[in-house]
């Protein structure tokens, strides 16, 4: 008799066990799903190309390449932009980026830079060099403004009280008033580059 009351228990243990871990799995793959729907529906349109939230940011394939950006146009189309930026870094064969090497901003200037190096070859056949402003001790040529020509433009990433692009004779200015800033200054040039935005 005891030995079946402990074996009805045992089934009991078994069976709630069961139904505890289908539940978990259940509920997570409907989780996964409404995650997915949530973000997959999102898109924003501009010239035709349609910008698309995913897992990994914000999706579009522009100039027949699939880009990835952290930010929506409508999201940095609101960034102040100066002068004839679109008209210098549009066509230009060669361009420079450059920072101070000290500035607090520098690992974002830093990883900015090296996508925009890996990114405009690939879409508009640009070669970016990145330089400093002051290149004592670093591997990387020292750039300032007054290096910047028709041909080859600098783009100088700098900390500052607010955000903006300016121009300066053929000197791209980008000042970021936040480390943030640095990436929305960069997606915001990357797509007046690309025709995506105007200023």
């Amino acid at each position: 008799m005891r030995h079946d009351q402990d074996e009805r228990r045992q089934r009991k243990v078994k069976i709630i066990i069961g139904v505890f871990i289908v539940a978990v799995m259940v509920l997570s793959t409907f989780g996964f799903v409404l995650d997915y729907a949530s973000t997959s529906g999102v898109t924003e349109r501009v010239g035709g190309i349609a910008f698309r939230q995913s897992s990994n940011g914000v999706v579009a394939r522009i100039e027949g390449v699939t880009m990835t950006f952290n930010y929506f146009p409508s999201q940095i189309r609101t960034i102040p932009a100066e002068g004839r930026i679109k008209d210098i870094l549009r066509d230009t064969p060669a361009l420079y980026i450059t920072s101070d090497p000290t500035d607090p901003y520098a690992k974002d200037i830093d990883e900015v830079s090296l996508y925009l190096s890996t990114v405009l070859p690939e879409t508009k056949q640009i070669y970016v060099a990145p330089g400093f402003t002051n290149a004592t001790g670093y591997a990387r040529p020292q750039i300032t403004c007054d290096n910047a020509t028709a041909y080859a433009p600098v783009i100088y990433f700098f900390r500052a009280n607010q955000t903006g692009l300016s121009v300066q004779d053929n000197c791209v200015l980008a000042a970021a008033q936040v480390p943030n800033d640095v990436y929305r200054l960069n997606e915001r040039l990357l797509l007046l580059m690309l025709g995506v935005l105007d200023e």
